[in-house]
């Protein structure tokens, strides 16, 4: 079963991020990272520490998450900033076949697959989460992958 997430809870950010950037970060993180739980809804999240904020990996069903980066599909990064006004920044990868083969929540359109989203889950300012990704973690991200 599929589910969708209503057009203002997201916000396609495939030409700052494309799925082959994302993919990127998921190996650096699961190469340079350690595990750290951040969340009840799952534990043990492969997990990277920045100067000034973690990034983690979650997996694309927790209920089938073992903890095991051979086994298991992430298809989101959480960037997580305690200092930060808004703390929470989860991108989304929504790959080819992932509307017909996913249990997770999915854009409402049916041609958004290849793309990577940043989710509005907690109803903060859109245009306010993509420029501080874009101008500040982004780019810290990118230079420590480097």
């Amino acid at each position: 079963m599929n589910f969708t997430m209503s057009h203002n809870k997201y916000v396609n950010i495939t030409e700052h991020v494309s799925v082959q950037q994302f993919e990127q970060i998921q190996r650096f993180i699961l190469a340079n990272g350690d595990r750290k739980t951040y969340r009840n809804i799952d534990s043990n999240n492969p997990h990277y520490r920045f100067n000034n904020f973690d990034i983690f990996l979650n997996p694309e069903n927790v209920k089938l998450f073992t903890g095991n980066p051979d086994y298991d599909k992430f298809n989101e990064i959480t960037i997580y900033d305690p200092s930060s006004e808004i703390q929470y920044y989860t991108l989304r990868v929504v790959k080819a076949g992932d509307r017909e083969n996913s249990a997770t929540h999915l854009p409402e359109h049916n041609d958004d697959e290849n793309r990577v989203y940043l989710l509005n889950i907690y109803n903060e300012d859109i245009d306010l989460m993509k420029k501080n990704l874009l101008e500040y973690y982004l780019k810290e991200i990118y230079q420590k992958m480097l």
